[in-house]
């Protein structure tokens, strides 16, 4: 007598929307803990502004990736409001739970700042001097941004914004 696998409705339609076979050599990745590098597995359906797949999951909306990690770890629900499920691709829609990890807000800047992604926050009194030194004509945003180390998007914002 062979034992059936009976898979949630939902857990089901959920990897439906996900491509697990997607490669080309542009294709995002991570680095696994055996240091093996695999391939992002990609969601297929809606997505938000920033790229995220969303879909309803037992009745409550989430993240794809927020699902990935909660049909991987046995999980119904979200654990708690403070609880992120963060990427170590860097890549939004991906749904591969090896990509995946549970983190608090900390944990995902302090990997954001490891991988480089995070602008250094620049103070007021150094944004009266950037738009002081802009003003005078003798600097351009990008040599403000590179004198200090930050992208040119952060200049632009401080003259905008201030």
């Amino acid at each position: 007598m062979s034992k059936s696998i009976v898979i949630d409705p939902e857990t089901a339609k959920f990897w439906s929307q996900v491509d697990k076979h997607k490669f080309d050599t542009a294709a995002h990745h991570a680095t696994e803990e055996d240091g093996s590098v695999t391939v992002c597995w990609t969601w297929k359906g809606a997505t938000d502004r920033e790229g995220y797949g969303r879909m309803r999951f037992h009745g409550k909306q989430y993240g794809t990736h927020q699902v990935a990690l909660m049909i991987a770890n046995n999980l119904r629900r979200w654990p708690s409001a403070d609880v992120l499920a963060c990427h170590m691709c860097d890549n939004p829609p991906c749904c591969r739970p090896s990509h995946l990890f549970f983190g608090s807000v900390d944990d995902n800047n302090q990997d954001a700042r490891r991988k480089g992604h995070m602008q250094k926050k620049l103070t007021f009194d150094q944004i009266a001097e950037i738009r002081e030194q802009y003003l005078s004509g003798k600097w351009t945003q990008q040599q403000l941004a590179d004198a200090y180390d930050v992208d040119q998007t952060a200049i632009s914002k401080a003259l905008r914004h201030g």
